[in-house]
């Protein structure tokens, strides 16, 4: 009987150990899936508070994990753009044709609605910035799904803790808790919609966002036409394209 207990508890451990791995290789997997090479879409952001609904539509482009440019079309922020490159956030408004670089708590500032400007622009190279950790199963709207821990490793990231839930089924994140240092909720994240791509590729098409701290409004992110592997000019991602 003991040497019976001895095993069952030897493997319990080996399965603990196993978990703590698949955590990593569930998070990367979620990044590769992601990740495009060269990638063009066209979106819509519907913020919702007690004053009423907001729309923006913006066009956008980004290239591996790293780069990022949105520009929105919508008439009172035409023109206005976003841009990442590496590690780098640039701010242009095109009636003033200046560029602001944003650094720390600017990051923080509302892009649209519940939406900050690190939410749209935060790359994918998670495991870079996180140890991660399963915390065991969960059921998101019917599903089976993961829910791992992320906890960050320095202070260049817009949550020190994050939440996710990832399904078992298909690898594919369903929703997310974004929380403080102190341990207070910020934000929630709910995926609506999710569209396949050759490659194993995903995108959530339709995300809605909900902060924590503004009680009672919440943003849409709905991706309208995806463009995957455009050819992108050269200079797309520089300073000098802001213009």
């Amino acid at each position: 009987m003991f040497m019976r207990n001895l095993i069952l508890f030897a493997l319990l451990m080996l399965a603990a150990m196993a978990g703590a791995q698949s955590a990593e290789d569930i998070v990367r997997e979620l990044d590769r899936m992601q990740t495009f090479d060269r990638l063009y879409t066209e979106g819509t952001m519907i913020s919702t508070d007690r004053f009423g609904e907001k729309r923006s539509t913006y066009r956008a482009w980004s290239r591996g994990a790293r780069d990022f440019l949105i520009e929105f079309t919508n008439v009172e922020e035409r023109g206005q753009k976003v841009l990442r490159v590496d590690d780098e956030l640039y701010l242009f408004y095109p009636d003033a044709e200046d560029i602001i670089p944003m650094h720390g708590s600017a990051l923080k500032q509302s892009l649209f609605g519940d939406v900050s400007y690190e939410d749209i622009t935060e790359g994918r190279n998670t495991l870079d910035k996180y140890d991660v950790g399963l915390m065991g199963s969960e059921d998101v709207k019917g599903l089976d799904c993961w829910k791992i821990e992320m906890t960050a490793t320095s202070r260049d990231v817009p949550y020190p803790r994050q939440v996710l839930y990832v399904s078992k089924q298909d690898n594919i994140l369903r929703a997310a808790e974004y929380y403080a240092r102190s341990g207070r909720l910020l934000k929630l994240v709910d995926v609506k919609k999710v569209e396949m791509f050759a490659g194993g590729r995903i995108m959530l098409t339709e995300v809605e966002m909900q902060d924590e701290l503004r009680r009672g409004s919440s943003t849409v992110m709905r991706i309208d036409k995806v463009n995957v592997e455009p050819v992108l000019r050269d200079d797309l991602f520089s300073l000098r394209s802001l213009y």
